[in-house]
């Protein structure tokens, strides 16, 4: 039997409608993804679903207990990452028949994303969630919904089978679009043709004489054979038009960075920090190693909540630590919390000024990031707190700068803005150092990762030294946890304490 069933569903929002869809079922103990770009009513359909949201047409069945946790926001008192795994662990623990989840990993680090993974994998009955972390999905879910412009498209696997469906119809897109307009501009030349010819059965003809030719014309042939022609034409144009439309295929934005301004390589070493260690407030947070940022360099730095990843970003942008800053450094800092942006500009002024940037290149990240051409000369206090973070964000990766500290740029961002901004970072001649809970994004856009544990910012070759000696340790904890597992006696929290070493290994090692 069915778990969810939604029946002739029809979602408006103001003037337009946000999405719809004829028939969708969900089966007991299915794994659902929910993923599209924001604004499309992820969230929304979530709460249609728990009952919440009642204004919509068709009808939305459900049988059993549903357990929802929504995305959460920070407070003075506990982490939003906190508040996230309290919550949800509660939720799993009240044993629900159906689990549906909004955005559980916004706020988490590696280790509890992690820990999540095992809860949810362990977790029994149907699960719905709403998701942009790429990891998430390709760990849990065997099917995705997907909500694009207006339409619920549903897909079988996880995400990276998602990505190759979507890759393989989007293919066939453009070939049935070819074929289309190929077909128009066929029918349209043959309708032009047989026109142009029937303007012609008038004309008297080099081998006709002109008796002939007025006795032909007064007897009305030249008219029966132009109105034939012409009808034949027309007949042409109504076959154009009862062809199926086939809606061009969107392209994807490319554009190259110009290396101008601070893109320009006068520099290669930007910092070179002595070893050190880190404070905040004199409460000290980690030690590090000699710490080097050449230009082009792609640097990610991971570790638990708290542990002082931000406050090395900020060490870094105010130039408090020891060591060599390149007199050409010139840094552009994104944070949640750091505002960059000039309310009473428009949109465009805001990323225009201080970039040195063509406009085509400043419209196409625009653009990317949900911002078209209607809406870029606005101004920018218009804009909800997640668009203003987006907006700050062009105005960093597009500033006259030549290294960019990126704190938790993924956060308010949909996947398919992720994976563009992936390429824009890919792309970008200057240096990075990336803080990211988003292994997926992390490992797409850099080439060494620093990690922060047990007090210690750990260089990547430190970790490729140590890491025979990890493996080791692995192989060690994995067989006391079997020789425990073996044993009656054993206690089940003893036997949790080391699989979360193990875990932890693992995590680190990676």
């Amino acid at each position: 039997m069915h778990a969810i069933k939604l029946q002739d569903i029809k979602k408006e929002f103001t003037d337009r409608v946000l999405f719809e869809a004829d028939s969708l079922m969900i089966k007991r103990s299915e794994r659902i993804g929910i993923v599209g770009r924001n604004g499309q009513g992820k969230s929304t359909l979530l709460k249609m679903i728990i009952g919440e949201d009642n204004g919509y047409d068709g009808e939305i069945e459900s049988h059993g207990r549903i357990e929802y946790v929504p995305q959460i926001k920070e407070t003075s008192t506990m982490s939003g990452g906190e508040q996230s795994m309290t919550l949800i662990q509660k939720a799993i623990h009240s044993h629900p028949d159906i689990l549906m989840l909004d955005e559980p990993t916004s706020n988490l680090d590696v280790e509890n994303l992690n820990l999540l993974i095992k809860w949810l994998k362990e977790y029994s009955a149907t699960l719905i969630f709403v998701s942009h972390d790429r990891y998430l999905l390709n760990e849990l879910v065997d099917n995705i919904w997907e909500i694009d412009r207006g339409k619920i498209y549903t897909y079988s696997g996880n995400y990276d089978d998602f990505q190759t469906m979507k890759q393989l119809k989007s293919k066939q897109q453009e070939v049935a679009y070819s074929e289309y307009q190929r077909k128009i501009k066929q029918l349209e030349s043959e309708a032009q043709r047989r026109f142009e010819k029937a303007s012609t059965f008038k004309k008297q003809k080099k081998n006709v004489s002109t008796s002939d030719y007025k006795v032909n014309s007064y007897a009305g042939k030249y008219d029966a054979q132009e109105k034939a022609m012409a009808k034949s034409a027309k007949a042409l144009e109504k076959r154009i038009k009862k062809l199926n439309h086939v809606e061009a295929p969107v392209k994807e934005r490319s554009f190259v960075f110009k290396e101008v301004g601070h893109l320009h390589r006068n520099a290669s070493t930007l910092i070179n920090l002595n070893e050190g260690k880190l404070f905040f407030e004199n409460i000290y947070l980690f030690s590090y190693p000699p710490f080097k940022v050449t230009f082009g360099d792609k640097l990610s730095i991971s570790g638990p909540n708290q542990a002082g990843k931000t406050s090395f970003l900020r060490a870094i942008l105010s130039q408090t630590l020891k060591g060599y800053y390149s007199q050409h450094l010139n840094i552009g800092y994104f944070s949640q919390n750091f505002n960059v942006l000039d309310l009473n500009e428009s949109l465009y002024n805001n990323v225009r000024k201080g970039s040195l940037q063509t406009d085509f290149v400043i419209k196409n990240i625009l653009a990317s990031l949900g911002f078209d051409n209607k809406v870029i000369y606005q101004k920018a206090n218009v804009l909800s707190g997640g668009e203003r973070v987006r907006l700050s964000f062009a105005k960093i990766l597009l500033g006259n700068h030549n290294l960019l500290l990126l704190d938790e740029p993924t956060n308010y961002l949909d996947i398919d803005t992720l994976e563009s901004i992936e390429g824009y970072i890919k792309n970008y001649p200057g240096s990075v150092i990336l803080v990211s809970h988003d292994q997926t994004f992390v490992e797409a856009t850099t080439n060494q990762h620093y990690f922060i544990d047990g007090g210690q910012l750990l260089s990547p070759v430190y970790r490729e030294k140590n890491k025979n000696q990890v493996e080791q340790e692995l192989l060690l904890l994995q067989f006391q946890l079997d020789e425990m597992i073996m044993k009656p006696e054993m206690q089940l929290e003893d036997i949790r304490e080391i699989q979360r070493k193990i875990e932890k290994l693992r995590n680190n090692a990676s």
